[in-house]
């Protein structure tokens, strides 16, 4: 189910949407907060659990339009912020995009995924962005080119360097 459609039922009061949005994006809410807190496991939870909380409790104050994701990217890292202001520490410049660095001291699971954005911020904007509509968004070719105003074409050829580069570039087993 596409986010937004998820969003549409949590703005219901459909816990199991809400359940089901968690667990789709938790993981990768969490590596971007770690690298953000730079490795700091307890504020990358509490960062996360805060954005989720968030979510559930403004519900149906929350206007979103077009990415559910990037809107929980955005309140994490002002969570963050928003801790180390609390904190009075000297807040390092925290960026907008979404890499995710590969940690040292994190789990393979961790790993793995890292090593997944790390890739994806390989990928030039257009292809990543193209991309992120295609998979977070559920949208059609069409969809894609017409939001973009680019042509079907040039979002096949984007899906098929991206496809190519994370094949070349995640297959080291072989």
């Amino acid at each position: 189910m596409e986010l937004l459609k998820l969003f549409e039922e949590i703005k219901k009061g459909d816990k199991n949407s809400f359940k089901k949005l968690y667990g789709k994006v938790n993981k990768e809410i969490y590596l971007y907060a770690l690298k953000l807190t730079e490795g700091d496991k307890n504020l990358a939870h509490e960062a996360v659990a805060d954005c989720f909380l968030k979510i559930w409790e403004n519900r149906n104050k929350i206007k979103i339009h077009s990415s559910l994701k990037h809107y929980l990217f955005l309140t994490t890292r002002n969570n963050v912020i928003d801790h180390y202001r609390k904190q009075k520490l000297n807040i390092v410049e925290l960026s907008d995009d979404y890499e995710v660095a590969s940690l040292e001291n994190s789990n393979d699971d961790d790993s793995d995924y890292s090593i997944l954005y790390e890739e994806l911020h390989k990928l030039p904007c257009q292809s990543l962005r193209i991309l992120e509509l295609a998979v977070f968004e559920s949208l059609s070719y069409k969809e894609i080119a017409l939001k973009l105003q680019i042509s079907v074409n040039t979002v096949k050829t984007h899906i098929y360097r991206a496809h190519r580069h994370l094949k070349k570039n995640l297959n080291n087993d072989s």
